[in-house]
């Protein structure tokens, strides 16, 4: 397999993790990658650091300074100026454990899949808060080992899957199949990866699934960072443009299960508890459950089959919203 892969990773204020980054970016078996570190608007020595592996690999790391910051933007350029057939996206202040993206490849030609999405693991800082902790992620498809299958043949891939960019490995040409829409959403301040996975998941073609974890994800309390960016009309808007998305290829009838309850879910599970965690205005949250009102959860499959904790909460919710605001309150303080 000598097939070029691109590595492409956003960097903002990544100096304290970018070591860790690079050491696994650079220790992978797979010789025939290359890293595009994207800088964009660090304000520490990230971009003095990324120079440096630059200079230290000049064959394998290519640097960019981007004036218009934005994880968006740097991934949107990262893409354009990448070379590789075969696209990962990757943060910089995770671990890609170094046998990856050999296994990867191989496991996605072995399928034929324009698409492998692999699990990962989780590692919290100390700082991270209980309810954060014992906040559950899927990780894992409802696809059988060595198939790949498009979501027209398996809706539930739709559901399950996770919508970070990074964990995945991408053919290049599955990226392109629509070039009316940028890859991410330079007006979305939150959430780009939640457009961004959902619409590929539609054009994109077969997924496969690598049950094995071939990263460190670590996990961060950055509530001043998400305080500004917090506002729940941005997370609405991506599902009004997702949806628009599959009305464009015909196909949004066949869908409307999944992505009301993904609706649903984010909504009232995701940004609720970012409005409360990060103590901005409680109102936005009646918004939020105004709009979940408008779909029908008792007949929804995915919704009957979630967690029973999960359940009795979105009930609550919905019927009695200030008082679960309140007794969520409690909880996420202590």
């Amino acid at each position: 397999m000598n097939d070029l892969v691109s590595i492409i990773v956003p960097i903002y204020n990544g100096a304290n993790d970018i070591h860790r980054c690079m050491d696994g970016l650079l220790g992978q078996t797979y010789n025939n990658i290359e890293i595009i570190l994207v800088n964009n608007g660090s304000t520490d020595d990230s971009l003095l650091l990324a120079k440096q592996y630059e200079i230290d690999n000049p064959d394998k790391v290519k640097v960019l300074d981007l004036e218009v910051p934005g994880v968006s933007n740097a991934r949107n350029v990262g893409f354009e100026l990448s070379q590789g057939d075969y696209i990962m996206f990757f943060d910089n202040d995770d671990f890609l454990y170094y046998s990856s993206v050999e296994k990867m490849m191989k496991y996605l030609k072995e399928t034929d899949a324009d698409i492998v999405v692999a699990k990962y693991k989780r590692v919290f800082s100390e700082a991270s808060s209980k309810i954060t902790k014992k906040f559950s992620y899927n990780v894992s498809l409802p696809i059988e080992q060595g198939v790949a299958q498009s979501i027209l043949d398996n809706k539930e891939i739709l559901v399950d899957v996770y919508t970070a960019p990074w964990g995945k490995l991408y053919k290049r040409d599955s990226l392109l199949v629509d070039t009316e829409y940028p890859l991410f959403h330079l007006e979305y301040l939150r959430n780009q990866d939640l457009d961004f996975t959902l619409r590929q998941m539609l054009t994109g073609g077969k997924i496969a699934f690598f049950d094995k974890d071939v990263l460190d994800y670590f996990v961060y309390e950055k509530s001043s960072s998400i305080k500004k960016m917090l506002n729940v009309d941005n997370t609405i808007r991506i599902f009004d443009d997702v949806e628009r998305y599959y009305k464009k290829y015909n196909h949004y009838e066949d869908f409307i299960e999944e992505l009301d309850y993904l609706k649903v879910y984010h909504l009232l599970i995701g940004e609720v508890y970012r409005v409360l965690m990060y103590g901005t205005d409680v109102n936005e949250i009646d918004k939020l459950v105004q709009i979940a009102k408008k779909s029908d959860l008792s007949k929804n499959k995915y919704y009957k089959r979630l967690r029973f904790v999960y359940r009795i909460y979105i009930r609550m919710l919905l019927k009695h919203p200030k008082l679960t605001v309140n007794m969520l309150r409690f909880v996420i303080r202590k």
